[in-house]
């Protein structure tokens, strides 16, 4: 219950669930397609505690281990039911789509200095450019990857859309930049779809933001308290206003884009309208360091692909 709550609460944090300890087995971490993440977690901690049931009775009595071995049974039933789900599941291939996954491994430090912007630019332009290029359908960069707003830059998109020999995308992390009714800039950590004339064929704005690092909740008040992100930047990101499923050009069928942490909300991950044919999490781990933070993110996202049957396609930065 109180996982749940944590999820929803205060916009969620669905973090490191319970259930993810089964992330090791692919078999019974299927169960989270029928139960979510929530019952997975509900089903472990029941038989986890289950030897508990044993304290002071008598230990040769059968009575006494009817507990453990419910609990030994559930679970070995869990593992049956996944290993038939995954018996029957599909390799989730489409014949003459190739995707190239650049990752530029650039740290946190480096990410956002000024002296060092163009560098990173073209570290993913080299990438993407290594040898078997032309066979490449979509190229799928990081989240924030483009440090520009590349809506105001079509001289950049000329040079990204120049990649594709064929008919095809670049799907890549950006910034977006607009203005309200009254002048105002407003920010949005961007997934944005460029074809290869060049043409921005596709936009996602991030719509479930990170309180306190992509934007400071209750911000008048906090600030007069001197909190603050505590990630670069000034500012806050503003966010988006639709969920669903990015049309692409040539082979690549649709896809349900999620950026950063958007990818760990279990049932929220597709929006209205067309069903998507895979999901797509472009995200930037390096600020968590050489912790456990990236393991973890990486174990939520795969269990997205279990509940939805849905092949995921994960580029993390």
């Amino acid at each position: 219950m109180f996982e749940w709550l944590r999820g929803h609460l205060f916009t969620g944090l669905p973090w490191n669930l319970t259930g993810y300890v089964w992330g090791f087995s692919d078999s019974i971490s299927q169960v989270a397609a029928y139960v979510g993440p929530y019952g997975l977690s509900l089903v472990t901690v029941a038989a986890v505690c289950a030897p508990a049931l044993i304290k002071e009775r008598p230990i040769g009595a059968l009575s006494t281990w009817r507990p453990v071995i419910a609990a030994v049974l559930a679970i070995a039933t869990l593992w049956v039911a996944g290993t038939v789900r995954l018996m029957g599941a599909a390799e989730g291939i489409v014949p003459g789509v190739n995707l190239r996954i650049v990752q530029a491994n650039i740290s946190q430090r480096d990410k956002w200095k000024r002296d060092q912007l163009v560098e990173n630019f073209v570290a993913h332009m080299t990438l993407s450019e290594e040898p078997g290029q032309e066979a490449v359908t979509a190229f799928i960069w990081p989240e924030t990857a483009v440090p520009y707003f590349l809506d105001e830059r079509p001289a950049h998109t000329v040079t990204i859309g120049r990649l594709l020999a064929k008919d095809g995308a670049i799907i890549t992390g950006a910034l977006r930049r607009d203005r309200d009714a009254d002048g105002f800039p407003r920010y949005y950590n961007n997934l944005t779809v460029i074809a290869g004339s060049g043409a921005i064929v596709g936009s996602y704005d991030k719509m479930h933001l990170v309180p306190f690092g992509e934007y400071v909740p209750l911000r008048p008040l906090l600030m007069a308290l001197g909190v603050e992100k505590i990630v670069e930047g000034a500012g806050d990101y503003s966010s988006g206003v639709q969920q669903k499923a990015i049309e692409l050009p040539g082979a690549l069928p649709p896809v349900a884009p999620l950026i950063c942490y958007e990818v760990i909300f279990p049932g929220a991950v597709i929006g209205e309208g067309v069903r998507p044919k895979w999901l797509l999490n472009l995200t930037n781990d390096a600020w968590y360091g050489v912790t456990a933070g990236p393991h973890q993110h990486f174990a939520s996202a795969r269990f997205r692909a279990i509940e939805q049957g849905l092949p995921v396609v994960r580029a993390a930065g």
